[in-house]
């Protein structure tokens, strides 16, 4: 009998390992329920013990009130994502430190700095400027400069009107169909970016897109 390759072994060793993780991971709370793990009184926090998980490698970020809040919606309202995520990076960013991670629409950054701390390279993708300024801040204060590259891009196969919001990072996406009108206006205060023109009248409100961050 034919021996396995060892790359179907290791193959099937992730699929096991991911699958694990998936089917072992229960919501924590209730939808609704504001847990905050973490609290106001640290300065910064570990991402690893925020998250509740075990990452190779230590990042510190500030305690904004964003921030806090993304870990407790993360850990508490999306353990699943989070299992599987940690799971593909453990999995694939060890063996192999020199694959490639694309966050695209990646906020305040938590999936680039988690697969940064696991040895994986990656591009942060995301088209609000506040967002992109605080990612930086926090890929150089980890020294992660070497394995994660941070682009004010949006990735859609065409144009796209981002309102930039009148809190830190809370801008929404906002489509713009080529035959509307030139512009977009969304409620409340905020600048608009890389606006399409197009022909005829009437504005047309999309759906919203992209999580707090700070």
């Amino acid at each position: 009998m034919a021996a396995v390759p060892s790359a179907v072994s290791s193959h099937v060793a992730m699929e096991d390992s991911v699958r694990h993780a998936m089917c072992s991971t229960r919501p924590s709370t209730f939808w609704g329920a504001n847990v905050d793990h973490i609290g106001s009184r640290p300065a910064h926090f570990n991402l690893s013990a925020a998250l509740g998980i075990a990452l190779r490698r230590d990042v510190i970020l500030p305690n904004s009130v964003d921030l806090r809040w993304m870990m407790m919606w993360l850990r508490s309202y999306e353990p699943h994502n989070l299992a599987l995520v940690e799971a593909v990076l453990r999995a694939g960013c060890i063996t192999k430190p020199q694959k490639l991670v694309v966050d695209s629409g990646a906020n305040e950054g938590t999936w680039s700095l988690m697969a940064a701390s696991f040895g994986c390279h990656a591009v942060a993708i995301e088209p609000q400027p506040c967002c992109v300024r605080q990612l930086h801040q926090y890929v150089r204060a980890n020294a992660l400069e070497a394995l994660v590259s941070v682009h004010q891009r949006i990735l859609w196969p065409g144009a796209k009107s981002i309102l930039e919001g009148s809190t830190v990072c809370s801008g929404t996406a906002l489509y713009l169909p080529r035959h509307m009108g030139t512009r977009m206006r969304g409620r409340g205060r905020g600048r608009e970016h890389g606006r399409r023109h197009g022909r005829g009248r009437g504005r047309e409100r999309g759906r919203r897109h992209g999580r707090g961050c700070g």
